[in-house]
């Protein structure tokens, strides 16, 4: 174990760095993409220290023999420089008998309790806290590490570069278990959006246009399982027109733009689309009566939906529509009177004279084109 009880030590990836000289370490702040709020702060120490092989946390490196035997033995120097070179590697930063700096991925975060006990006893005793090991990083932390000197095959003085950017969870209280579970339930580090009105100078319809960026903890988090987060309610009358998601190159953001519709009116749902028209027009001429005014009606209709929506349920949808615009299942002397008529009691019934549908192979619609005839008592003295 290494000897300077109450010392400056580092931990990097199990390996135990002694008797650090401690050469800088800055703080930056870091901003959000307006530059308005601070999201997270970057960390970079320099020190030199010394590693040995008998300071490599665990059990050791497995190799296994001819019959399968598990066997450990010690790391050699090169292998320990692999271990501490690299990207995202957990790391600790003491001073006497308290942890400093530290940079944890949160796939390793719940080793760092038994890297306190080690480092308890390396500090005659002293019982190290966990609670501000934070493990909310932004970007993995990246350690240079180059050999100053080699002492033997055993140890060496080496020269680090640290840098992390983490993200402080002192904001919800807890300790270590809320800020792990912090980062386990939400891995967004910002979340920035600005809404766009555009108003339709005939008709006062509106498109609202949302656009906004947010961005992540680090690479580990896929930015399109944080789509969830972006998702503004459709606002009463709306319809939503556009989604689009764009993941940034270093997979770190996802800019969004929403693009939500004001209809004059809705179509039933499940339907998405729609485009209709109704017609009624007054004809003469019945049973060779040459005086007898007919109203006769026609609609046009023609209904989109969702790719997982049925056509035939789709036909439904339409075929109600039809008959609420049309009465085509109305009976005679019932319901409202028809067009040209005074009284529903001399409704003899609607006579379908052509009806059609039809629907494309393309895609999810169908198209409907029926017209129908109203005659009634009148027409007939």
């Amino acid at each position: 174990m290494p000897a300077d009880n109450y010392g400056t030590m580092a931990y990097i990836n199990g390996v135990w760095v002694t008797q650090c000289f401690t050469q800088a370490i800055d703080q930056e702040l870091v901003m959000d993409a307006t530059g308005i709020d601070h999201v997270a702060t970057t960390v970079k120490i320099r020190f030199s220290g010394l590693i040995a092989k008998q300071y490599v946390h665990g059990t050791g490196k497995m190799n296994t023999t001819s019959s399968g035997t598990a066997v450990y033995s010690q790391y050699d120097m090169g292998e320990i420089l692999e271990k501490i070179n690299g990207t995202r590697k957990p790391f600790a930063f003491f001073i006497d008998d308290q942890v400093s700096f530290s940079s944890w991925p949160i796939e390793d975060y719940n080793n760092r309790i038994q890297v306190a006990s080690t480092a308890a006893r390396f500090a005659g005793g002293v019982a190290i806290t966990v609670d501000d090991w934070y493990p909310s990083i932004k970007e993995g932390g990246k350690i240079v590490a180059n050999v100053i000197k080699l002492y033997g095959e055993s140890s060496a003085r080496v020269q680090f570069e640290v840098e992390y950017t983490y993200v402080p969870c002192e904001d919800i209280g807890g300790g270590s278990t809320a800020s792990y579970n912090r980062v386990a339930s939400s891995p967004v580090m910002s979340l920035r959006w600005y809404v766009q009105d555009n108003i339709d100078g005939n008709t006062w319809l509106q498109t609202r246009t949302f656009n906004g960026k947010i961005e992540l903890l680090n690479r580990n988090i896929n930015p399109h399982f944080a789509r969830y987060v972006v998702m503004p309610p459709l606002t009463k009358g709306y319809k939503r027109q556009s989604i689009n998601y764009s993941e940034s190159e270093d997979g770190r953001s996802l800019s969004f733009s929403i693009i939500d519709r004001e209809m004059f009116i809705q179509a039933p749902f499940p339907v998405t689309n729609f485009t209709g028209s109704w017609t009624v027009t007054q004809s003469t001429g019945f049973g060779g009566n040459t005086d007898a005014i007919i109203p006769t009606g026609r609609i046009s209709l023609s209904l989109t939906a969702a790719k997982n929506v049925s056509k035939r349920y789709l036909l439904g949808k339409m075929i109600n529509i039809a008959n609420t615009k049309l009465g085509i299942l109305d009976t005679p002397g019932s319901g409202n009177a028809p067009p040209g008529s005074t009284a529903a009691s001399r409704h003899l019934g609607t006579v379908v004279t052509t009806m059609s549908f039809s629907e494309p192979m393309h895609e999810n619609s169908v198209s409907c084109d029926i017209s129908v005839m109203y005659p009634h008592a009148d027409d007939q003295e």
